[in-house]
């Protein structure tokens, strides 16, 4: 009844049905899943607002991740899914997810992952830093703490006493994420950003601004920012959203393996505690990944270009 109602419509009427479909999806399976936490969790938010407030239960916990897997589904998943047929496109083929990446293009996406991960965690180092004026003390107190509430939910949910929470918490913190995540802002935002500005930095830039921003940890905005861009520039250039997704895949699914292999003392490296590197390795990770891009970017770019990105 619905397919093409966006075609041919202006970006701002794109981008509001967007967001209604990612609210009115989100809001009516959370409200349905409210109602299953009594009888799987025995945890009853309907009566007591402050039911998952304790984070000592196991069942509160439970719980938080059951709200967090049908979150990720309904708030990135199915609106990024659904979007494309309100344009009257094909879904697979809007999102660029037809083909399987080649063994090479993911090679350089995982090399490329690891030799950029210090780069980031200065960035993340430098966002740590953040002070703002003092007549915004009030907005940086607010900050601090729904960092600090983010913060410590994340500590909680990598507590992993098996492999079955290992494997449900790779399901939860990498799979779904890096799927939803990238099919949204980068299959769907990104592309629509494009679209608008005619001109793809400002676009795959927009888009991961919008992205960083939207996860409300500030404290972390710059380095999720640069990440939002090296992941659009993988799709863009590409033209294949399954790279993008293998790269967030990656960059989430390293913090929640070692963290896993630093709580059963399988290694001794504490990935929330890493030290900072001498500056030479830090400009080998620079020179490496630079050349990593420009490899990328030659096996790639003659595939995709802003004339055959959009529509």
């Amino acid at each position: 009844m619905f397919k093409g109602i966006l075609k041919g419509q202006s970006f701002w009427v794109k981008i509001i049905a967007l967001v209604l479909i990612a609210i009115f999806s989100m809001s009516m399976f959370t409200a349905l899943s409210a109602f299953l936490l009594k009888p799987l969790f025995g945890v009853n938010i309907i009566t007591d607002a402050d039911a998952l407030m304790d984070l000592s239960r196991p069942e509160t916990i439970a719980a938080y991740k059951f709200l967090q897997i049908v979150q990720a589904i309904t708030l990135f998943i199915i609106p990024a899914l659904v979007f494309p047929v309100l344009c009257d496109e094909n879904t697979a083929s809007y999102l660029k997810m037809q083909k399987a990446p080649s063994g090479l293009l993911i090679l350089l996406v995982l090399l490329l992952a690891y030799f950029s991960s210090p780069l980031f965690e200065v960035s993340n180092q430098i966002n740590q830093k953040m002070t703002l004026p003092a007549f915004l003390s009030g907005v940086e107190d607010w900050m601090k703490a729904k960092e600090d509430q983010l913060s410590e939910l994340t500590k909680v949910f990598l507590r992993m006493d098996n492999l079955n929470q290992l494997w449900l918490n790779l399901f939860m913190m990498a799979v779904l994420p890096a799927i939803g995540e990238e099919l949204l802002f980068r299959g769907v935002a990104q592309r629509l950003f494009i679209d608008t500005f005619k001109n793809a930095n400002a676009g795959i830039w927009v888009a991961a601004i919008v992205f960083s921003a939207l996860h409300f940890q500030f404290y972390g905005f710059l380095p999720r920012m640069l990440l939002g861009v090296l992941f659009g520039y993988l799709f863009y250039w590409s033209g294949n959203i399954w790279l993008a997704v293998f790269a967030h895949f990656v960059n989430n699914a390293t913090v929640v393996v070692f963290s896993y292999l630093f709580q059963h003392k399988i290694i001794e490296f504490n990935i929330d505690q890493t030290d900072s590197l001498p500056l030479t390795a830090y400009l080998v990770c620079f020179m490496v990944s630079g050349s990593l891009l420009l490899v990328f970017h030659r096996f790639t770019i003659k595939k995709t270009t802003l004339e055959n990105y959009g529509g």
